[in-house]
């Protein structure tokens, strides 16, 4: 089973063609570029870092390669943003906003989990969060250039709603992969219902108006909570994953795939940087990193 390869997904061209046509769709029909100037886009970006820096941080022993993680942001800015207009456009309430958004947000974890790009909970958490941050994004760029003013509004979504997609779409993803893994649908059911119900209470709450003004419990509802619930989430994923790293690697040890040193290095990150850290060059340093965490994401996949 270790040496079973897998082809990530972003990593062949077809996995783009849907993307770029979505992507063509809303950006002529928003034309963003024509409002916004360019300290908007790097605010933007800027502001997006921060969920970034969290995700990354959390993902460390078997890192989603690069074009998976563009490809999970790019899910979430255009296919799953275009596909909620028009569905939207429809039929749009309170309550099916949220189950509309869900729902094609996370079919881009379903589709990942297909390509047999999901090994592990932390999994769930990276590529959900990812999708919801592309989704964030975007929704982001659409109220800015509906606004009179879009820097402020940059900044306020940026402070109050720049995590808000990745902790719906995040944590129900944790517990829809975890279904997928133990091939319990009626778990990732619970998932999905999960990320709705985190969306649909944020939504309600802030179409009735229950904060007057932006005061204590406001900050603390709608810029502290969020990124607090999925650092919890990630902490306790990643001492999962080291646990199950080192439960499955003892397997993938008897049975000759790997050597007890080559295991030590991938699930030790203290041994791994101090061990990368003493390669001379950059490009074999960065060759070891990805093959230590192809080799981590082969042994959750036993």
């Amino acid at each position: 089973m270790i040496d079973k390869v897998v082809e990530p997904i972003g990593a062949k061209v077809s996995d783009w063609i849907f993307i770029s046509v979505c992507a063509f769709i809303v950006l002529f029909e928003s034309r963003p570029w024509e409002v916004m100037q360019l300290n908007h886009f790097i605010l933007l970006t800027l502001i997006s870092s921060s969920v970034v820096i969290l995700l990354w941080w959390s993902d460390r022993y078997e890192r989603e390669p690069t074009y998976s993680i563009i490809w999970a942001v790019a899910w979430g800015a255009f296919p799953a943003c275009f596909l909620s207009l028009i569905f939207e456009s429809i039929a749009f309430s309170t309550v099916s906003g949220a189950f509309i958004e869900e729902t094609f947000k996370l079919l881009g974890l379903v589709i990942a989990f297909k390509r047999l790009n999901i090994q592990s909970w932390m999994d769930g958490l990276i590529l959900g969060g990812y999708i919801g941050l592309g989704f964030a994004i975007f929704e982001d760029v659409l109220y800015a250039i509906s606004s009179s003013d879009i820097t402020t509004m940059i900044i306020d979504r940026g402070i109050f709603s720049i995590f808000s997609h990745t902790f719906f779409s995040g944590v129900g993803a944790i517990v829809i992969v975890f279904g997928l893994l133990s091939k319990r649908v009626w778990i990732s059911l619970i998932g999905f219902i999960l990320s709705f119900t985190l969306h649909l209470l944020w939504n309600t709450i802030l179409s009735l108006n229950f904060y007057v003004e932006i005061n204590l419990l406001f900050v603390l509802t709608y810029a502290v909570l969020p990124p607090a619930i999925v650092l919890i989430c990630a902490i306790f994923l990643r001492v999962h994953e080291k646990n199950d790293l080192a439960i499955k690697g003892k397997l993938a040890v008897t049975s000759g795939h790997i050597t007890e040193d080559r295991l030590n290095l991938i699930k030790s990150l203290k041994l791994r940087r101090a061990h990368i850290r003493n390669l001379p060059s950059r490009s074999e340093r960065k060759q070891l990193r990805n093959t230590l965490h192809a080799e981590a994401r082969k042994i959750l996949s036993m």
